[in-house]
């Protein structure tokens, strides 16, 4: 993770997010919550934009996001929980679900697999929900794993000094219905506007075929919301196979991202553009 790959990171944010509030907004209050041994964090910036974090280290995971000069302002957003247990977050512009901690012990063949090949991250069911009702965004899973040989990303800790954060390869999935469509990434040369059914490489790549391919890695959807990644480290996007979408970062230690909803492309802008 270089410092150029942090620059472009930062300097994009920055002014992404200029427009979304004056320096001297008092700091919201963050949404902390627990499922099992994940934490859980929660921050409106806008009626329409939310910060969704995920670590295992509460630590990283209150930490605020890269490259954002813009604070936190959750006016108008409520948080309060429903008979069955889900967190809700809610503003005049969405309504946030964090389903409650789920506990299922493996039985049989299915213990034997879990001693092996049970993940490292708790389940965290998130989904954005319209003022009327309607999912617009679902949260599948998400992961933080220490690069090794078997998955074949150790060479990254070849990169790690004395003094850098732990290194995990972090990653998300989102639902992705048959008929959602996916614009952005950046200055791209592979020659196609709709992303789905595509994988792309989030970085500064300055000897690309077809020249050099600059990376924002933001992306707006025709279901209504846009998605900003929160990771200054190369990420690989996967649109829409198997029916999700997957982000994965080489490095990091947490998950975080941005969910922006409006009716209109127009609207998914007004609040982070000047």
């Amino acid at each position: 993770m270089g410092r150029s790959q942090h620059l472009w990171f930062t300097t994009f944010l920055v002014g992404f997010f200029l427009c979304l509030g004056p320096a001297n907004v008092a700091s919201a209050q963050q949404v902390v919550l627990t499922r099992a041994n994940a934490t859980v964090v929660l921050e409106g910036f806008a009626p329409n934009i939310v910060r969704v974090t995920m670590g295992l280290d509460r630590n990283f995971a209150l930490r605020s996001p890269g490259g954002v000069t813009a604070l936190p302002n959750a006016a108008g957003w409520t948080h309060s929980r429903s008979d069955n247990g889900d967190d809700l977050y809610r503003s005049s512009s969405m309504a946030l679900r964090v389903s409650p901690e789920s506990h299922w012990t493996p039985s049989g063949t299915q213990a034997d697999i879990a001693r092996y090949f049970n993940g490292s991250t708790a389940g965290v069911g998130i989904a954005v929900d319209t003022p009327d009702g309607r999912q617009i965004f679902h949260l599948n899973g998400w992961e933080m794993s220490v690069p090794d040989r078997k998955d074949g990303d150790a060479d990254v800790l070849r990169d790690r000094r004395d003094g850098y954060d732990p290194f995990f390869r972090v990653g998300a999935t989102f639902a992705a219905p048959d008929d959602e469509h996916y614009y952005g990434l950046g200055q791209n040369q592979q020659g196609f506007l709709d992303l789905r059914g595509h994988s792309l490489e989030c970085e500064h790549d300055y000897i690309a075929a077809a020249g050099p391919s600059v990376c924002v890695p933001f992306v707006v959807t025709n279901k209504g919301y846009a998605i900003v990644w929160d990771n200054p480290s190369k990420t690989r996007v996967d649109f829409a196979f198997d029916g999700q979408t997957r982000w994965t970062s080489q490095v990091g230690q947490r998950v975080s991202f941005f969910v922006i909803v409006g009716k209109t492309y127009d609207e998914l802008y007004e609040d982070i553009v000047c």
